[in-house]
């Protein structure tokens, strides 16, 4: 069946973090006065992010009371029990000022309109998502941008998903949707009908991104360029 919309995930899917989360925690904790290790640092926040999985993997929290519990961790493994600082730093990761775009993205998406395609965004992300797009040059691009901060609803959750489609007024099955994260993504788009493309993407950057048994029906990427191959494939035509 012939696609004619393609939906992207963003964070780790067309933007990242540069500096990364470390880098940015560390200057910022540094300019509070806090003189820690990058290297304790750094451990502190992945195994953070381990312990998160089990609640993230549920798919039963808010993407933001993720992030407020994951950073009250990281600060409670710190020892620190300056909450204003601790909000402060909460806040100053939600503008999202150190996202960039991926390599070859704005060239990608291009080339996608050209060859016809509509595109979307479909995100787990607070409204500053907006400006983030625009910052980065990309908003441009979309037909339609759905921010689960706004819309009230968070991937998995199909109703999301719907939210995207009928505003382009699109069947599930003309549409594709490319996500880094195995539930929200990888899931949602496959209980909304939408056919799912998991980007496998070796990065350091993704927090809260977890592997799972997604089974061959599921198209598998290493980097979100290689949706061209899967466009010329006679599978999609």
């Amino acid at each position: 069946m012939k696609k004619k919309v393609i939906f992207f995930d963003a964070g780790e899917t067309l933007v990242y973090r540069n500096p990364s989360l470390l880098e940015i925690s560390y200057r910022f904790l540094k300019r509070e006065g806090y003189k820690i290790s990058k290297n304790i640092l750094s451990d502190i926040l992945n195994n953070c992010a381990i312990k998160m999985k089990p609640l993230v993997e549920s798919a039963k929290i808010a993407d933001s009371k993720k992030w407020a519990i994951y950073i009250e961790m990281v600060f409670k493994k710190l020892k620190i029990k300056n909450k204003i600082v601790m909000n402060n730093l909460r806040e100053h990761l939600k503008q999202g000022t150190s996202f960039r775009p991926f390599p070859g993205i704005k060239k990608l998406l291009f080339g996608l309109k050209r060859k016809g395609f509509k595109l979307g965004v479909i995100s787990n992300a607070s409204n500053s998502l907006y400006d983030i797009l625009k910052r980065t040059g990309l908003s441009s691009f979309f037909d339609v941008i759905i921010v689960s901060e706004e819309v009230g609803c968070e991937k998995p959750d199909v109703r999301i998903f719907k939210k995207a489609l009928n505003f382009l007024k699109i069947k599930p099955y003309e549409a594709v949707f490319i996500g880094d994260n195995f539930i929200a993504d990888i899931i949602g788009a496959k209980k909304a009908g939408i056919t799912p493309v998991w980007l496998q993407r070796k990065s350091k950057n993704n927090e809260f991104s977890y592997s799972g048994n997604a089974g061959k029906e599921v198209y598998k990427i290493r980097k979100v360029t290689d949706i061209i191959k899967l466009i010329k494939s006679e599978e999609w035509n």
